[in-house]
């Protein structure tokens, strides 16, 4: 090879990785159920530290459906027991129960690489024997996707890369067909996003310590920053000279306490038990929406739309008239989302795990700019007069951000 050809190979390799990086999104080692993954008494279950899948029946499978496009899938799975020529490993860019792709082994010392779609299977390595799995015993398995590719590794070992782009995003999980017994641990997942210098500063200018158990929404109601406490059911106002508080009303029929809003003299709260309901300012409940997603958490009101974020479905849903407009997936590095406001033509997302702030594009959901707030779990968030004003759960205190909203 020539040294010219040399350098230009090897600045296509520097190109292309240095415009990634990872983030660990998932890493979890099955002792607890802290993830509420599905389970069934019989068929899944926690037992030894590991996701157990007794596949004696029925074909059994579990998945998680956080939407993510690049990334690195890695899993240990034990084989337990059963038919030794059947399949268990993982699925990803999971869609839906009829649309995902696949890598499972079996203990024999096969492997199989395909992606499903409906009642069509596509092989694209068809129970391949490989020297490199251990028979009927522990295997680690690896998933690399970057765009359409398609790399599958077990115990560090490439067994295939190919180019499919059927499903550029999806959820990922785990599959047994009948007849396995076959245990998952430590679940690792990075995800790939590219280096744009997107980390902008915000500086706090305020901090107000607060005398309720559990602050999450916030909103302006009538001029008075007023804050959600979750834990004594109750609407609270914040005098922003002195920090002093006073209840603004007690609340009633609902199951757990997230976002506010205050639209048109009511006060919107987003209910965990797939509640919005909407209030009077003597506290009645005037109006209730039956929440067609799974948890709604933030709640937002801009451009004529309401907007809920999904921590659950990793989803934005928009609303016209509560009608169901559209819903945009979540980045799968913010993890646990919550707070959700509206301003400037964006939406801004509250990350409590990832301690930041998120400027998000309504129309595609793509991350704009991200507002790193260290030590500080932030839930609730609201624009007041060029100021970001948010809460902070387990400190109880309400902060005011000066961050360029442009």
């Amino acid at each position: 090879m020539s040294i010219k050809r040399f350098l230009c190979v090897l600045l296509l390799f520097y190109a292309v990785f240095i415009s990634y990086s990872q983030e660990k999104i998932w890493d979890e080692d099955f002792s607890s159920n802290k993830n509420n993954w599905f389970t069934d008494e019989s068929a899944i279950y926690f037992e030894k530290g590991m996701y157990v899948f007794n596949a004696k029946n029925n074909n059994a499978s579990s998945w998680r459906t956080t939407p993510i496009k690049d990334c690195k899938i890695t899993v240990q799975t034990k084989w337990l027991g059963g038919l030794d020529n059947m399949g268990a490993g993982l699925v990803f860019r999971f869609q839906n129960d009829r649309q995902f792709y696949i890598f499972w082994i079996a203990a024999k010392g096969f492997y199989i690489i395909g992606k499903i779609d409906g009642n069509n299977i596509t092989r694209f390595a068809n129970w391949t024997q490989s020297s490199s799995i251990n028979k009927k015993g522990t295997n680690t398995l690896t998933v690399e996707l970057m765009g359409d590719s398609i790399s599958c590794y077990v115990n560090d070992t490439k067994l295939l890369t190919t180019n499919d782009a059927s499903y550029p995003s999806g959820g990922f999980g785990f599959y047994c067909q009948k007849g396995v017994l076959a245990g998952f641990d430590n679940l690792k997942v990075w995800e790939y996003t590219d280096n744009a210098d997107n980390n902008v500063s915000a500086k706090i200018m305020k901090s107000y310590d607060v005398p309720v158990q559990g602050p999450y929404g916030i909103a302006y109601v009538n001029n008075n920053i007023s804050i959600v406490d979750w834990f004594n059911g109750q609407i609270v106002t914040l005098e922003s000279g002195s920090g002093k508080t006073k209840s603004l009303f007690k609340l009633s029929g609902l199951f757990r306490y997230q976002g506010m809003e205050f639209v048109n003299n009511q006060v919107w709260i987003a209910d965990y038990n797939k509640k919005i309901n909407a209030y009077n300012m003597e506290g009645e409940i005037i109006k209730t929406i039956n929440y067609d997603g799974r948890k709604p958490s933030g709640i937002t009101f801009g451009n004529g739309f309401f907007w809920i974020s999904d921590p659950d479905e990793m989803k934005i849903r928009q609303y016209q008239d509560w009608k169901l407009v559209k819903t945009i997936a979540i980045p799968g590095h913010i993890v646990n989302p919550r707070g959700l406001e509206y301003e400037n033509n964006s939406l801004w997302l509250a990350s409590p795990t990832n301690e930041a702030v998120y400027r998000i594009d309504p129309a595609s959901g793509r991350e704009l700019a991200k507002y790193s707030l260290k030590g500080i779990n932030v839930h609730g968030l609201e624009w007041i007069n060029n100021f970001l004003w948010i809460t902070d759960h387990s400190n109880k205190k309400v902060i005011q951000l000066n961050i360029d909203k442009k």
